[in-house]
């Protein structure tokens, strides 16, 4: 049987949340088209153990990678090079797609040959179990459209909304940096980038958990991973500078929405203001040498985060501020 659809999932100390992740996977109709390919990341906990009792139990669908810690892009990378399915999509170990609609999800790649599938997700708090379904307004559902044609009608690309042809992927060899957080927005963009077409599919697939305390996008701890970021927005520029004038073009808006995202974080989020300024400084330099060009972009709205520093506009402001932006723009 053809493998439809490789799922990456790089696993560290999940030992809590893995059988979960894999059951949803798990369904007569569809596991027979699946490449499962779970990757421990130097786990200390049972996740090996875990992973390799699905394996035993579905050795058709299921492979389990054993490596040293390299971080979530390490997990990614691995599933590309080892991925046989003609699609490919990553999926956290602590999150969990919706069952009928994998099913439905495969049934539809069955027949497709487009490079992306666009899909919607639900964020599920891990609190208070509120979700709030992540949609789009697009009227092309089912339809191939070229991916300039994308870029114009959604700002944003999201990991949880991405699947990419295979064959794209190990092309144009792309790898994530290891060992680094926030690497899932290189994946967006380099996928973009070597894209001609993509679709949309109005089905409610991956299940996001948000809201625990140990995850990248908690402010605390995006105050602590600023090193990443940093990283992270100079290799896409470094990666941007290098394209044609019709990939730029693509790839422009993504790529500054990510550099942009650094200033809060910095100035505004980083209680210690003087570090923060230090920050704004040294990561300027930076782009600058790497892309004028995108310095030069965004240089207006880093300074309105400088400016917002300098008077102190705590988060909490800062979010009613960005609600109102919002409210505005629909």
């Amino acid at each position: 049987m053809d493998k439809i659809l490789t799922i990456v999932i790089p696993s560290y100390n999940a030992e809590k949340c893995l059988a979960k992740c894999l059951d949803s996977l798990i369904d007569e109709r569809v596991i027979g088209f699946l490449d499962v390919i779970v990757v421990n990341d130097g786990s200390q906990d049972k996740t090996s153990e875990i992973a390799h009792n699905y394996k035993e139990r579905f050795p058709n669908s299921i492979r389990v990678f054993d490596k040293e810690n390299g971080g979530h892009g390490s997990g990614v990378n691995a599933g590309i090079k080892n991925a046989k399915g003609k699609y490919f999509k990553v999926l956290d170990s602590d999150d969990w797609f919706d069952t009928n609609n994998l099913a439905l999800f495969v049934e539809k790649l069955k027949i497709m040959e487009i490079d992306l599938v666009i899909t919607n997700f639900t964020e599920i708090d891990a609190l208070t179990n509120q979700q709030h379904l992540r949609t789009f307004n697009n009227p092309k559902n089912d339809l191939e459209v070229s991916i300039d044609d994308c870029i114009k009608q959604i700002p944003y690309f999201y990991m949880t909304r991405l699947c990419v042809k295979t064959a794209l992927l190990q092309k144009n060899k792309v790898q994530l940096q290891e060992k680094t957080f926030y690497v899932d927005n290189e994946f967006c963009v380099f996928s973009v980038a070597f894209a001609s077409t993509v679709t949309f599919f109005d089905i409610n697939l991956y299940q996001y958990l948000v809201g625990q305390a140990t995850q990248s996008i908690s402010r605390e701890n995006m105050v602590h991973h600023i090193p990443d970021t940093m990283r992270v927005a100079y290799r896409l520029v470094e990666f941007y500078s290098k394209q044609n004038e019709a990939r730029k073009q693509r790839i422009k808006g993504l790529v500054c929405a990510f550099v942009l995202s650094f200033y809060h974080i910095a100035l505004i989020f980083n209680r210690n203001k003087k570090v923060g300024k230090g920050l704004y400084n040294g990561y300027n330099t930076g782009l600058k040498l790497r892309s004028k060009e995108i310095y030069f972009t965004i240089h207006f709205k880093s300074r309105i985060y400088y400016l917002m520093s300098l008077f102190r506009v705590s988060p909490a402001i800062y979010d009613k501020i960005q609600k109102l932006r919002r409210g505005a723009n629909k």
